[in-house]
């Protein structure tokens, strides 16, 4: 081989090997140069890693009831524990503190990377914002609820599967958080699983204050931790496509049904949301929200 010809073979060897090395570090740089998915991206590894150190078994979308059996599937968490200073009962419970939103806070270092940056902050009524017991923090995203107590290995696709998403609306909750979708476990001493028998059905709320303009990106983390941004509300006031929108609807700026599909024992989940799809054409269905318990940011707490 001529010396020019190895030269130009050394030199683009060279090349490739530095643009395979700087690759991975300019994606890194990015993700830490926006700051809303740096912090995305930091809570997903937090759940993934309390999944690794929990036999991959993922966390509780809900917090216990407390004194009873069953789970406050209908009522936000608050976030960090015990923040309120008004109710000592509800201060002491240690069920909050169990929910996926405060039991991964020992992966991560501040509570500054729950919060979705430059976005409105919305507060609960009537709460002790001004004496708090300590500092509550600011929650922009919402988990896959129906990963509840699911394992990291039954996820058929975790590319696709969403674990993380703006669940909200493009609004942080001040000192509360919820996952959304969520499983509707409303019987006591059953099992609350997706799939169980009796099955609990897969409920989405929407929040009446968050509403979700037209093509409005919203940036998701699937369960390996994969980016991505999706604009919903993008289909002209039609039906939306169900591979790229949770909601089927939107109306007067807010979502008003969603896509879902039958799961295990015919019971119905949020097709989106469902961590045995492998989300090709399986039946879909338009769900109206009209039906299900009150949606509002402003849930009445227990």
């Amino acid at each position: 081989m001529p010396k020019s010809v190895r030269e130009v073979v050394c030199i683009t060897a060279i090349a490739l090997t530095a643009f395979a090395l700087v690759t991975p570090m300019l994606a890194n740089a990015s993700n830490h140069a926006d700051p809303l998915r740096s912090n995305l991206m930091t809570l997903g590894r937090a759940i993934v890693q309390y999944a690794h150190d929990s036999n991959e078994t993922l966390p509780f979308a809900s917090a216990p009831r407390i004194g009873v059996d069953g789970w406050r599937w209908n009522m936000k968490v608050r976030v960090p524990e015990g923040w309120e200073n008004s109710d000592a009962s509800v201060r002491n419970s240690p069920t909050d503190a169990l929910a996926w939103i405060n039991v991964t806070r020992s992966y991560y270092v501040s509570d500054a990377v729950l919060e979705a940056p430059g976005r409105p902050a919305v507060p609960e009524r009537n709460n002790d914002y001004f004496n708090p017991h300590r500092q509550w923090a600011r929650v922009g995203y919402a988990y896959n609820g129906l990963l509840h107590t699911y394992t990291l290995s039954e996820v058929v696709e975790p590319r696709k599967l969403p674990l993380l998403w703006p669940g909200y609306g493009l609004v942080n909750l001040e000192g509360f958080a919820m996952a959304n979708p969520v499983l509707s476990c409303m019987l006591p001493f059953t099992p609350c699983r997706y799939g169980s028998e009796p099955g609990s059905n897969g409920v989405m709320f929407s929040f009446s204050e968050a509403k979700v303009p037209e093509a409005s990106p919203f940036e998701f983390l699937s369960t390996d931790l994969t980016l991505y941004t999706l604009l919903l509300n993008n289909a002209k006031g039609e039906n939306t496509d169900p591979h790229l929108d949770p909601w089927t609807k939107y109306s007067l700026g807010g979502p008003s049904a969603y896509w879902t599909s039958d799961g295990p024992g015919n019971a119905k989940y949020p097709r989106f949301f469902k961590p045995d799809s492998d989300f090709s054409a399986d039946q879909i269905q338009s769900f109206s929200i009209s039906n299900l318990p009150s949606s509002s940011l402003k849930l009445t707490l227990p």
